[in-house]
């Protein structure tokens, strides 16, 4: 069985709003977005995993990780340990679901019609 999360325009517009790092000007190669299928998790004590930080949005967890993710404590800890339903895309990467989701190709079709599919 696959899983697929599914996240609307007006959705994703409203994880890109509630970005506290690129908000407060993070150099959006170090911003990233995990989708989750349900609530986000709390990964626990952040100042373990300093640098990285994160801010839970509903079903979005937003990472801030200066050293990459690769080199992530934080982001390896919500990968093996949590083993949730979940998946991270980098910054570019959903500013570009977000631009596709409301460019001028898909104006006569509601917000809510219109998913990105998020394989998980």
């Amino acid at each position: 069985t696959t899983t697929v999360m599914v996240r609307t325009a007006a959705e994703l517009v409203a994880s890109r709003d509630a970005d506290p790092f690129v908000g407060r000007g993070e150099d959006t190669g170090n911003v990233h977005l995990t989708f989750f299928a349900g609530a986000a998790p709390d990964p626990g004590d952040l100042a373990a995993y300093a640098p990285d930080t994160s801010v839970a949005v509903g079903g979005e967890l937003h990472l801030f990780l200066p050293n990459g993710l690769g080199r992530s404590k934080l982001a390896a800890v919500l990968d093996r340990k949590l083993a949730l339903c979940g998946t991270t895309r980098n910054w570019r990467t959903v500013f570009s679901f977000n631009e596709t989701a409301t460019s001028e190709k898909y104006t006569d079709v509601s917000n809510d019609a219109l998913p990105a599919a998020i394989p998980c």
